[in-house]
């Protein structure tokens, strides 16, 4: 089973990504705050494979967000850690995709 958490306030923008992404063999959890998603990384037995997370608001600091959430996500007891992808809907700098991808996290923008 492969699991998946999204991190998105938009109801509509998550539906969409999840039944996109939806498969049989995927287990797509959502939350609409980094705050919950931290408490999720922490204490999910087994972690998970992908954390997506909707950087499409300008008002969030993201990077330090991001930064959060990469910590929260370690878990060395298991010596993995998903993989990040970023999704925004509206076009960001590229200086910002660049620190994400400096970090090691993945920047998609949807059109």
């Amino acid at each position: 089973m492969t699991k998946y958490l999204l991190i998105d306030e938009d109801d509509n923008h998550a539906g969409c990504l999840a039944s996109r992404l939806s498969r049989p063999e995927t287990r797509i959890e959502r939350v609409v705050s980094a705050n919950e998603a931290m408490t999720r990384l922490r204490g999910a037995a087994g972690g998970y494979d992908l954390v997506i997370v909707n950087v499409s608001g300008n008002y969030e600091p993201w990077v330090p967000i991001l930064r959060k959430l990469l910590e929260a996500s370690r878990q060395p007891a298991l010596g993995t850690m998903p993989a990040f992808l970023c999704v925004s809907t509206a076009r960001r700098s590229p200086e910002f995709e660049l620190q994400l991808e400096r970090m090691g996290l993945r920047y998609v923008f949807e059109r």
